[in-house]
């Protein structure tokens, strides 16, 4: 949720500025927002995949479980869906 929400107030702001065009907007806010996503999807997949370390099953399935949810959002849908094409 924290990605969608740096990336299109970003886009939003872009938009503001460019006066109504839409595809330079969203091109540079993915742009301007590359950097914090896949920082905050760092952090996250080391703190969910910090969970492995434990002693319990089933929050070491929750660790791998979280960690690779992470990484498919950040990568596959933050990164390559949500871009206009």
């Amino acid at each position: 949720m924290d990605y969608q929400v740096f990336l299109v107030s970003r886009m939003h702001e872009e938009y503001i500025k460019s006066g109504g065009d839409t595809a330079s907007p969203c091109a540079t806010g993915l742009a301007a927002t590359g950097k914090t996503i896949t920082a905050a999807a760092l952090i996250m997949i080391l703190v969910f995949g910090s969970f492995i370390l434990g002693g319990n099953r089933v929050i070491k399935e929750f660790g791998i479980g979280l960690a690779g949810g992470i990484l498919v959002d950040a990568l596959l849908i933050r990164m390559a869906i949500v871009p206009p094409s």
